[in-house]
């Protein structure tokens, strides 16, 4: 209670926010954000400021770039959330760096070491943001580095696991074509699990692949198949809308 408690916006946020939403012109909302990114500037350079800050000061950041305002000197200050212990204010420092740093940006090298810790992290919730930020940010760098422990990872007891080292599997191979071994082979693996949205996930890798080489799929129609079949027959269904399982 205490965690959330300590994260949760600040009335200095609430009234950022409420500014801009009130602002009558674009000059008007640009005078909010300039004013604000002047103490902004000062106010991140404090120590020990509290979790509910952190996030404050971090919005604030990308509401600016959002709105069309460099905030550059905050973006340091986003990769150092990242290193926070509490997982409210690390999924906020990812979110923010994916937005805020460009593609191939020199920075994300520092974020890689965090990535790599969270991805042997213990805490399920700490190796899904992991993967999570690979799939939203992830960079030749990344994939040179991290590549092997996204694919060990596919091997995880959670499923929810699984198919995001599915999804960052696919997202480091876009950028470094040949740094996932056996990939082909774990998208089929996929295709036996009873999970459906974990064979949902490799549908749509399968989807990916087949349009650049239909041929090296054709093994995989039968599996199709039976899949389709079972879903027709509601074996493998949420629900029905309107008499169709999904």
């Amino acid at each position: 209670m205490n965690l959330l408690k300590e994260s949760h916006p600040t009335k200095e946020l609430q009234a950022f926010i409420e500014k801009l939403i009130d602002a009558k012109s674009k000059e008007e909302e640009d005078r909010i954000i300039t004013n604000n990114l002047t103490h902004l500037s000062e106010q991140i350079q404090e120590k020990k400021l509290c979790d509910a800050k952190l996030v404050e000061y971090c919005l604030k950041a990308l509401y600016s770039e959002m709105l069309g305002h460099s905030c550059t000197f905050a973006h340091f200050f986003a990769i150092m959330m990242i290193e926070s212990k509490n997982i409210h204010v690390k999924k906020i420092g990812y979110l923010a760096a994916s937005l805020m740093l460009d593609k191939e940006s020199d920075l994300k090298i520092h974020i890689i070491a965090s990535i790599s810790r969270d991805l042997t992290n213990s805490d399920e919730l700490n190796v899904v943001t992991a993967l999570n930020a690979i799939i939203k940010m992830g960079n030749s760098s990344m994939a040179s580095a991290l590549s092997v422990t996204v694919t060990n990872l596919f091997n995880h007891k959670s499923l929810l696991v699984k198919k995001k080292s599915l999804l960052a599997m696919q997202k480091l191979k876009s950028v470094l074509p040949g740094c996932i071994s056996q990939y082909r082979e774990k998208i089929k693996i996929s295709l036996q699990e009873v999970e459906p949205s974990v064979l949902n996930t490799s549908l749509n890798l399968i989807l990916d692949e087949a349009q650049q080489n239909p041929s090296a799929w054709t093994c995989v129609v039968k599996s199709l198949c039976s899949s389709l079949k079972q879903i027709i027959e509601k074996k493998m269904a949420y629900y029905d809308y309107q008499k169709i399982p999904k």
